[in-house]
């Protein structure tokens, strides 16, 4: 990649990006490879190792205080890996978000009209509004500031998730 890059004399701040972002990615990759690893063990293992890899965002979040552990499992089921990149934006404001976004690694700034509101680091949430109303427009934008492990809950699975159990 370092030599290709040079070959084409890009320059060096989008080198030392591209460069960083393949470091961060294999370091990721560990998380998201265990999807295809963890495939060949019985389904309720592979959910408690799900559960135990997000417990500490449901621990810290007030949203997942009041659920069940079998409310937890059905939420694991339906989160989604993703890996955002420097710069990424999230949500925006005035947009329409997707659903709620679980920051496992990484740090995110929240912006509104410009001004910066707050960096959220590993172990934050947000996008909670988007799970209430399909109408709901964000007040807030929100950026990667660097590379960022996530889980991301859409706000279809959640309506199916709350169908299901409506004690969530």
């Amino acid at each position: 990649i370092s030599r290709y890059m040079r070959r084409k004399h890009l320059p060096m701040p989008i080198r030392q990006r591209v460069l960083s972002y393949y470091k961060f990615q294999q370091a990721s990759m560990n998380v998201l490879e265990d999807q295809e690893v963890l495939n060949d063990l019985p389904r309720a293992m592979r959910m408690q190792i799900a559960i135990q890899m997000h417990r500490s965002v449901f621990v810290q979040l007030p949203l997942f205080w009041l659920c069940e552990p079998e409310e937890l499992l059905l939420i694991v089921q339906r989160l989604r890996p993703s890996l955002v990149t420097v710069g990424e934006m999230l949500l925006k404001e005035g947009c329409f978000g997707v659903g709620l976004h679980l920051l496992m690694k990484g740090a995110v700034e929240t912006t509104r009209d410009g001004s910066l509101l707050v960096v959220l680091l590993a172990t934050a949430a947000f996008g909670e509004a988007a799970l209430r109303s399909e109408q709901s427009e964000s007040t807030v934008t929100v950026r990667a500031l660097r590379f960022c492990e996530m889980s991301l809950l859409l706000r279809d699975d959640f309506l199916e998730i709350s169908r299901l159990n409506p004690s969530i």
